[in-house]
């Protein structure tokens, strides 16, 4: 069963990330950051259960080298929900499953994710619910019509459950995981960091105690 993860994510220099995050700690120390979550993501590019890819918001992010050390292509469309639904009828058509993550969870591990793959053994889908309400991880082993994608309000408290009941099938709920927004976020990302940490994971630690 072939199987694909993928990460949705700006490229900085062409895109603005982490804004909210920026307004309290800076500009400089939120692409820090966002860097360090890029380096957290290179765990998965060692695994051989499965492929990994970098889709970029913009066309001009496929090629940049900020991105050099992963494989990228651009997630097409507008809107958050044009993106997911290009990401997921583009790869769905030479993968069996496809799991979707965002770029801001650096406390995701191997363990996760292969649980994530595991559930689309017997469900179609698996969600990982963030503590704001909407969710840091989707897998699907079947497309989704558009208009779910569309009608999901995004960045809201109802995210999560509103596109689960649009899907209409529960999917297997993963932990649930603090996605990082706000300054107050990172010391709750420290404790949800998996116990055996990969060495990128114990230098965001060490980054997010030496400025809070």
């Amino acid at each position: 069963m072939k199987k694909c993860l993928v990460i949705l994510a700006k490229t900085p220099g062409i895109s603005p990330v982490k804004t909210r995050l920026a307004k309290e700690i800076g500009k400089d120390k939120s692409l820090e950051f966002y860097r360090l979550c890029k380096s957290c993501l290179k765990q998965f590019l060692k695994s051989e259960k499965h492929s990994t890819y970098i889709a970029t918001a913009e066309k001009p992010g496929v090629q940049h080298t900020f991105w050099q050390d992963f494989s990228t292509f651009h997630a097409e469309g507008v809107s958050l929900g044009d993106k997911q639904h290009f990401i997921f009828e583009k790869l769905l058509a030479n993968y069996h499953t496809v799991v979707l993550v965002g770029m801001d969870i650096p406390q995701m591990d191997r363990t996760l994710i292969n649980e994530a793959f595991d559930s689309l053994v017997k469900s179609d889908f698996v969600l990982g619910p963030s503590q704001d309400g909407g969710f840091y991880l989707f897998g699907s082993r079947r497309k989704i019509p558009k208009w779910i994608w569309s009608e999901t309000p995004w960045s809201t408290p109802e995210t999560a459950k509103i596109f689960a009941q649009l899907l209409n099938q529960e999917p297997v709920n993963l932990r649930t995981l603090t996605d990082v927004d706000n300054f107050s976020d990172l010391k709750t990302l420290m404790e949800e960091m998996p116990r055996d940490m990969s060495v990128a994971q114990e230098k965001i630690v060490g980054w997010i105690r030496s400025i809070t």
